[in-house]
């Protein structure tokens, strides 16, 4: 008898997990829809907060092209983590460079990623 694949045997616990993300980057945006890797890279809070995730998408997503799963070396897991369970649900991610401005005119390259549903 052949297996039951993880998208319909764990579509509500997938949800789920995408509802969790969702809510987690709608209070770290503010609504904007849009992730400042900058200031994601110096909020330690939000990515402890996206990597508890880890363990869901382990267990409920075909995670096996996930290096943040596979304890493969990556600078980022949180935000590969993001984007596993974005596209995994028809999000679509957009990205945008940037500088953004700190203070005394000081200015830093960094990115913006968009996301929104297809």
């Amino acid at each position: 008898m052949p297996d039951i694949k993880k998208n319909t045997k764990f579509k509500i616990e997938q949800d789920y997990t995408l509802n969790v993300l969702l809510d987690i980057l709608e209070n770290y945006t503010k609504n904007d829809k849009f992730l400042n890797i900058y200031d994601m890279d110096n909020d330690y809070d939000f990515q402890n907060k996206i990597l508890t995730l880890k363990e869901n998408v382990k267990k409920y997503y075909s995670s096996s092209t996930c290096n943040a799963i596979n304890n493969k070396k990556c600078t980022r897991p949180y935000l590969i983590l993001i984007k596993y369970i974005l596209k995994h649900h028809n999000y679509e991610l957009q990205k945008k460079e940037f500088s953004k401005r700190l203070d005394n005119n000081t200015y830093v390259r960094t990115t913006k990623y968009f996301f929104y549903k297809k």
